[in-house]
């Protein structure tokens, strides 16, 4: 969902032209103003380039590109102080004291057998571990913020003069993870855990699946990570969801240009409270852009 150590990545040959498939990626239509939602993943490798047609095509075509933050922002210093303020635990407060011990141990272990130190992550509240953790493990795939699909977006849109927006403020994405309850902070940490024997493999399918466009795949694998946690779908996902859905409504009314607003693809793809399906409630006309076979 939050990829906190994105920098803006330059595009470069490697990264030149489009690729085949469907991604994910929407028109939304209404009073004859035109909105594009493309569904992204945050974590890419240069191998996933290039990108898919159609979600370059509805670049070209929309002069304003929204994110749910715009990647600079979360290298200003003011967010690196909110990220040490909400994330570290009190003074006094130990990681590895405050998770269940078999938790504990069991995040030790996956660290020490990744080539991580436990150390790093001792002051750290869990949600705070578990993104550190995610970034580690993505990295140890060969899969990085930088390539992902709404860095290298923003790195074209500057390099193509096109404004570029933010749905919410990094602020704010913080403070739904900090708003969790410590039970649901301890599970987002121990299913990254769990997910390491087949992590590789896994994220190979994942996105394969993504750049294929397939809606059913990527709906099972949403579904499957938020069963048993409702609490942590309406924060990340649903409420976030319907904030979003007010805002890009009022914005398209207002522009006189085609935009395009880029999210994580599980807020188009999560069976409730779904981005295109409040999009719908709205009045919009909602059609699946796919690629020219």
């Amino acid at each position: 969902m939050i990829a906190l150590s994105v920098k803006v990545f330059a595009s470069s040959a490697v990264l030149a032209g489009e690729g085949g498939g469907d991604g994910f990626v929407w028109r939304a239509e209404r009073a004859g103003r035109t909105i594009y939602l493309a569904g992204a993943l945050h974590f890419l490798a240069p191998s996933d380039y290039p990108l898919p047609a159609p979600l370059l095509e509805a670049f070209r075509a929309s002069g304003t590109i929204y994110f749910e933050v715009q990647p600079a922002e979360w290298s200003l210093p003011e967010n690196a102080r909110r990220l040490e303020t909400h994330g570290k635990l009190k003074r006094g407060s130990s990681l590895w004291t405050t998770l269940h011990p078999e938790d504990a141990r069991k995040f030790r272990s996956a660290l020490l057998q990744l080539g991580g130190s436990p150390r790093d992550y001792s002051n750290l509240r869990p949600w705070r571990a578990s993104l550190d953790f995610q970034n580690f493990l993505f990295t140890s795939v060969g899969l990085e913020g930088k390539y992902g699909v709404d860095a290298y977006l923003a790195a074209l849109a500057r390099k193509n003069g096109k404004i570029t927006r933010s749905l919410e403020s990094a602020r704010q994405q913080i403070e739904a993870l900090a708003e969790l309850s410590l039970g649901e902070e301890a599970k987002l940490l121990m299913e990254s855990v769990a997910a390491v024997p087949t992590l590789e493999r896994d994220l190979r399918a994942l996105r394969g699946a993504w750049k294929a466009g397939d809606v059913e795949r990527m709906t099972r694998v949403c579904e499957a990570a938020y069963e048993g946690n409702r609490e942590r779908e309406s924060a990340l996902l649903g409420h976030r969801n319907l904030q979003w859905v007010e805002y890009i409504d009022r914005m398209a009314m207002q522009s006189e240009t085609t935009s395009m607003v880029v999210v994580g693809v599980n807020h188009l793809v999560v069976r409730k409270q779904n981005l295109l399906e409040e999009l719908r409630k709205k009045g919009f006309r909602i059609e699946r852009v796919r690629a020219v076979r």
